[in-house]
């Protein structure tokens, strides 16, 4: 089992709701995530929104 929870999401309403009962709320920071991976040539390719995603996908269609 691990020491920390790394990931709180704001959806996480059960988990938020015991930081707020337990008087922690003040001490949640949140920081907006990306996802993404590197291609062959080395450059970052976001897909962190459905608009990445879809670029990606056009692109991908096009080089195969």
């Amino acid at each position: 089992m691990e020491r920390f929870y790394h990931c709180v999401l704001p959806t996480d309403e059960s988990l938020l709701a015991l930081f707020d009962e337990l008087g922690l709320s003040n001490r949640i920071g949140w920081t907006r995530t990306r996802t993404g991976f590197f291609d062959p040539e080395g450059r970052l390719l976001d897909l962190t929104t459905t608009l990445d995603f879809l670029n990606f996908h056009l692109s991908a269609s096009l080089i195969g």
